[in-house]
């Protein structure tokens, strides 16, 4: 019972980790689709990063 809690809690840390560090790529990810449309929202942007 221990060891299965410890795990559980050790696998919700893992989670929310990973889940900070996918936010933060996400935002650079967005940062970086603006500035290289000129400030163009990512929503008007292609997959590929070019302009819709």
């Amino acid at each position: 019972m221990l060891n299965c809690d410890a795990f559980q809690i050790g696998r919700q840390k893992n989670n929310s980790t990973i889940g900070q560090i996918k936010r933060t790529v996400y935002n650079i990810l967005q940062i970086e689709s603006k500035v290289r449309a000129g400030g163009k929202s990512v929503k008007e942007l292609n997959v590929d990063g070019t302009i819709a």
